[in-house]
Parts: structure tokens; C-alpha cells; sequence
């Protein structure tokens, strides 16, 4: 009797009938519409920049859109951008530094330094940042571009008192064109290029062993900051600099999450924003504080940028 119910069990158990389904994978890709219908796109070259023997690294064209600044390793090429034409180039420069030799010593010996990246002014049309393999960031006015600033953007009226206010605590010189921004302060670590035929500028030293990757203006002009990831110290992986005092800032003595990939400012606040590989941070710069940490999907954060209208939105 017990065999009977087992088997009485396994007859009446239900089963499950499995529909296998064939279907083409062809048949799943979505319907390519039309190339008629996406127009209009650019079919044809307008400009072609020719000139660098090595790989471009970054370029970046100016308030005005009608230059655009390149950089490799055989050095940084300003171009106009309707005929293509190089307006002018310049070469690897040479610096000091000190390494040590097989006898762990250490000497002073002489290296190309090659621009990494740069970045236009977004106010005065004429004033370049590049960032160097040697630790360096060039404020450089070249002598082949209009001295004329962009248009001004309206900005509120309230956030213009408070920076006043700020510079005028902080001891800032008063601004009236690119030529007053790049002069040499009577003291301090910002010093005057001379040997750059057809540049004008000053030469920020950050850290000597660091490569400067990414460079990144405030909306408004008055601060830059540049981005370091392999420097050997923490506190330099971020740096800030205030053009109308002339001062070096590191906000950042720790890092967390890893390396710091890319910095962007608030257009209306005061607020900053660093990238490390898999997350964002934002910090409120007076209150020294953080705000929020944003945690995308993303392996590797390698760029940032904020709306530049509200500030409400960024893509990474």
C-alpha cells in the first residue's frame, strides 16, 4: 500500500510544460531610421588642424570662439579656427630639476617640459592656462590674440557684493584688463615668463613631481584650479589659485575615495566640486564643509561639468 501511494504521488505530482520559443536575434535589434531623416549633420570637413606630430592631449577654443589653443608633446599650437591656420607655436621649454643618479645622489639635471593641458579665460579672450608635465600651471597672454574680453554675463547682484567684500578683505589688487590680471605681485611665489617669445605671463610653481591633467576656471574668472592625481602629496592633487590676490590654495589635506580625477566650480555658490574615480563631492568652500556626495555607476570618473546657467546640473 505504501509503494501504491508513492507512486500514486509521483503519477498525480503536476508538471510543467516548457514553450521553447525560436526567435531570430535579428529580429530584436531596433529599426535604424533613415540617414534623410536625421539631417541636418555634417557630411563634409570644414577645418582641418594640421601641425602636431604627437598625440593632442587637450584644446580648448576662447571666450570669443575665434582661436583654438592645443596641446601636445611637441608643444602649444593657437590656431584660428576659420582658415586653420597655426598663428603660432611653441615649443617644449627646458627646466632644472632634481633626480637622483645611480649612486642615489642628488644632481641637477635639465628636462623638456611639455604642456598637458589647457584652458581659456571665460571672461578675457586673450588669457591662457596651461598645465605642465613638470608641476607648472602658464597664465600666458599670447601676442597673436585680441586683447578684448568677452561679453559679460548678468550675474546677481548679491553674490557681486560678497566677493567685493572678500577680495577687499583678502588684500586684491584692482582689475581692469588681461595686462593688469598677469602682472607680477611685488611679493610672492608667482613669477613673470621672460623667456617665451610672443607670450606674456606669469608661471604658478605647484608641485615639481606631479602632472597637471586638468585645469578648470570659475565662471567669473577670478579663480582656476588645477588637478594633480599622481602627486605625491594629497593636498596637491587639488590646488586653487585667486588671480586678484595672486594666492595658491589647497583646500584638501585627505582624499577620500581615492585620487581626485577632475574639479569644477559652482557657477552661483560657493561651492566646488571634486570627481575621485567612482564618485562626486561637493564642498561648500566657506563653510569648509561637505554638502553631499553623489555615487554613480560609473568605473572611472574621468570629467565633470556643471550648468552654467543655475548650477542645478552636471554630467560626468
Amino acid at each position: 500500500k505504501e509503494r501504491f501511494e508513492r507512486c500514486l504521488d509521483l503519477y498525480l505530482c503536476p508538471r510543467v510544460v516548457k514553450k521553447k520559443m525560436n526567435v531570430d536575434p535579428l529580429s530584436l535589434l531596433p529599426q535604424l531610421p533613415s540617414p534623410s531623416d536625421l539631417r541636418p549633420f555634417p557630411t563634409t570637413v570644414g577645418v582641418d588642424f594640421k601641425g602636431h606630430h604627437e598625440k593632442v592631449t587637450d584644446s580648448s577654443f576662447n571666450a570669443t570662439g575665434e582661436v583654438l589653443a592645443t596641446c601636445a608633446a611637441d608643444g602649444l599650437r593657437i590656431w584660428d579656427t576659420l582658415s586653420g591656420c597655426c598663428l603660432i607655436h611653441r615649443a617644449p621649454t627646458k627646466a632644472v630639476v632634481k633626480q637622483k643618479n645611480e649612486e642615489g645622489e642628488l644632481v641637477e639635471v635639465e628636462v623638456d617640459v611639455s604642456p598637458l593641458c589647457v584652458a581659456w579665460h571665460p571672461k578675457y579672450a586673450d588669457i591662457l592656462a596651461v598645465g605642465t608635465d613638470n608641476g607648472t600651471v602658464e597664465l600666458l597672454r599670447p601676442q597673436c590674440v585680441k586683447a578684448a574680453p568677452a561679453a559679460e554675463e548678468e550675474e546677481e547682484s548679491n553674490d557681486e557684493d560678497s566677493d567685493d567684500e572678500e577680495d577687499q578683505a583678502a588684500g586684491a589688487r584692482r582689475i581692469s584688463s588681461s595686462v593688469d590680471l598677469l602682472e607680477p605681485a611685488e611679493e610672492g611665489e608667482w613669477t613673470a615668463i621672460t623667456d617665451a617669445p610672443g607670450f606674456e605671463g606669469l608661471l604658478i610653481k605647484a608641485d615639481e613631481r606631479a602632472d597637471i591633467t586638468k585645469l578648470t576656471w570659475h565662471p567669473r574668472g577670478w579663480y582656476l584650479s588645477h588637478v594633480a592625481p599622481n602627486a605625491v602629496q594629497v593636498r596637491s592633487q587639488c590646488v586653487i589659485h585667486n588671480l586678484k590676490s595672486q594666492k595658491t590654495i589647497r583646500p584638501f589635506s585627505k582624499s577620500k575615495g581615492g585620487k581626485i580625477q577632475a574639479s569644477a566650480f559652482h557657477p552661483r555658490r560657493p561651492q566646488f566640486y571634486i570627481c575621485t574615480q567612482k564618485n562626486v563631492r561637493l564642498y561648500d568652500l566657506k563653510a569648509q564643509s561637505l554638502v553631499r556626495t553623489y555615487v554613480s555607476g560609473a568605473q572611472h570618473i574621468m570629467a565633470i561639468s556643471v550648468f552654467p546657467g543655475s548650477g542645478d546640473h552636471l554630467t560626468i
